[in-house]
C-alpha cells in the first residue's frame, strides 16, 4: 500500500511541477491546447501502439478484454443512472444546465489521466485494460454524453457532429492496435522502441497539462456552488462505489475488477467542455466541474488505488 501511494504522490507531485510553471508564467496558461495536441496526437497514440504491439495475445488477455467491455459498459450504465437520480433530488436551477451536471457525474478522466496514472501505478496489463475501457468510454462520452447534455431541452442530435468527434487520433491508434494484437503482427523492434520512448512522455506530461489547467482557476469561488460540489464529490465517491458493488458479483478476473473500480474513480473528463461547448450549453460549469473534480480526486485517487491493491492485487 506504501508503494502505491509513493506512485501516486509521485505522479501528483509533477502535476505540482505544471502549476508552479503556469504560476511562474513558464508554461502559461495558452500553451495547454498546444500540450494537450501533442499528448493526445502524438505521445497517447504512441503509447498505445507500443502496449499493444508489445502485448502477447493468450487466452487470457482475450477474456480480459471481453470482461473489460462488458463490466465498464455496466459501469457506465450504472453512473448514467446515478446521475440522474442524484440531479433530481438537487433540483439544479436552471433547468437546460441539468444534463451538464449529469455528465460531470458520469464522465470520467480515464484516458487523459488514467492511461498514465494505471501505468505508472499497476502496470503495463492494467494499462492495456484501461485502453480497451477507454473504448466503452468514447462511446459514452460521443453519444449517450450528448443525449444527457440535451435532457429536458427536447434538441435534437447532431449525428454528423457526432461521428466526427468519435473519429479521433487516439481512437485511431486504438483500432490499429488491436489489430496488431490480435494478428499478432510483430513490429520491427527500432519502431517499437520509437513508439515507446516517445510514448513515455505522456505520463509528465498530462499532468503537467492538468497542473496547467489548475493554474487559473479559482476553487474559492467555485466552491460556493454547493450543488456543484456535491455533484463533483459524487463523481469520485459514488461512481466508484457502484462501480465496486458491480464488480463483487460478477465472476471476473481480479484485474478486470480492479480497472472498472480504478477507471470511475478518476475526475471528469477534459472533454466534457468541449462537447459542452459543441452543444451550446454552459461550458463555464463544466469547466468547473473539472476543475472540483481533478481536485477531490488528488485526495480520493490515492485512497481507492491503496485499497484496490489490497484487494486485487
Amino acid at each position: 500500500m506504501l508503494t502505491v501511494l509513493i506512485k501516486v504522490f509521485t505522479i501528483f507531485c509533477i502535476l505540482g511541477i505544471g502549476l508552479i510553471a503556469n504560476k511562474t508564467g513558464i508554461l502559461p496558461t495558452k500553451s495547454a491546447p498546444y500540450l494537450t495536441n501533442l499528448l493526445l496526437m502524438i505521445t497517447t497514440p504512441c503509447l498505445i501502439l507500443s502496449t499493444m504491439g508489445s502485448a502477447e495475445l493468450s487466452a487470457r488477455t482475450l477474456r480480459l478484454t471481453i470482461e473489460v467491455l462488458v463490466g465498464c459498459s455496466l459501469c457506465f450504465a450504472a453512473a448514467c443512472a446515478a446521475s440522474y437520480f442524484v440531479m433530481r433530488l438537487l433540483k439544479y436551477h436552471p433547468p437546460e444546465d441539468r444534463g451538464v451536471l449529469m455528465v460531470i457525474m458520469a464522465s470520467i478522466n480515464c484516458g487523459f489521466m488514467g492511461f498514465p496514472v494505471s501505468k505508472a501505478v499497476f502496470g503495463d496489463m492494467v494499462f492495456f485494460l484501461f485502453i480497451v475501457q477507454n473504448i466503452v468510454f468514447n462511446v459514452y462520452i460521443y453519444s449517450i454524453a450528448y443525449i444527457q447534455l440535451n435532457y429536458g431541452t427536447g434538441e435534437k442530435h447532431d449525428k454528423k457532429s457526432l461521428l466526427r468527434a468519435f473519429l479521433n487520433i487516439p481512437i485511431f491508434a486504438t483500432v490499429v492496435g488491436c489489430v496488431i494484437l490480435f494478428a499478432q503482427i510483430r513490429l520491427p523492434g527500432p519502431v517499437l522502441d520509437l513508439f515507446s520512448t516517445i510514448g513515455d512522455a505522456t505520463i509528465p506530461l498530462s499532468m503537467i497539462i492538468v497542473g496547467v489547467q489548475l493554474g487559473e482557476s479559482r476553487p474559492g469561488k467555485i466552491l460556493k456552488n454547493k450543488k456543484l460540489v456535491i455533484a463533483s464529490l459524487a463523481n469520485v465517491t459514488i461512481m466508484p462505489f457502484l462501480a465496486f458493488l458491480i464488480a463483487s458479483i460478477l465472476p471476473f478476473d481480479n484485474l478486470t475488477k480492479l480497472t472498472m473500480v480504478f477507471s470511475e474513480a478518476f475526475p471528469c473528463a477534459v472533454t466534457t467542455s468541449a462537447i459542452t461547448l459543441q452543444s451550446r450549453k454552459n461550458d463555464q460549469l463544466a469547466a468547473e466541474g473539472i476543475t472540483l473534480t481533478t481536485i477531490f480526486s488528488l485526495v480520493t485517487l490515492p485512497i481507492v488505488a491503496s485499497l484496490l491493491m489490497y484487494l486485487y492485487m
